[in-house]
């Protein structure tokens, strides 16, 4: 069973143009879905315990997770589609903003909102753990060398 169904989608792309870009073949939403999924496993792995996360369904589902693996996988799809995708089409944009928040999570700026994997116990997961939240990150930009 996948992470993601037909039926999620419809929450961020309507049905209409979902079918349009699959021409009825769902062979190509189950493939541009395992890539997506392989994509956000690949950036989170290495802070998360997010296998335990796709291996959850229906209402379980982290909805922002589920939304970023959307966007992924949208992206691929209509990049398959000669002359579909623009740079500055809403598909481009959204996935650039989903890989930014992905590698964010990775390097531990932003809360995934899933258990991390140096909490055996769900300590840092936020449902569970409320107070997970109330530390505080601070980073910054990289330096800049300006030398003349």
């Amino acid at each position: 069973m996948s992470y993601l169904s037909r039926e999620d989608f419809y929450s961020i792309i309507s049905k209409d143009d979902l079918d349009a870009a699959l021409d009825g073949e769902q062979a190509d939403l189950d493939a541009v879905i395992a890539i997506a999924c392989d994509e956000v496993v690949s950036w989170l792995r290495q802070r998360y315990r997010i296998s335990s996360e796709m291996r959850k369904a229906a209402t379980e589902r982290n909805r922002y997770i589920m939304m970023i693996t959307m966007d992924c996988a949208l992206y691929h799809l209509f990049s398959s589609i000669p002359g579909r995708l623009s740079d500055e089409d809403v598909r481009a944009v959204r996935y650039r903003n989903a890989v930014k928040w992905l590698r964010e999570a990775a390097e531990g700026t932003v809360a995934a909102g899933i258990p991390t994997l140096s909490d055996p116990f769900g300590a840092d997961d936020p449902e569970g753990n409320p107070d997970s939240y109330k530390r505080v990150l601070f980073c910054s930009e990289k330096k800049m060398i300006n030398d003349y």
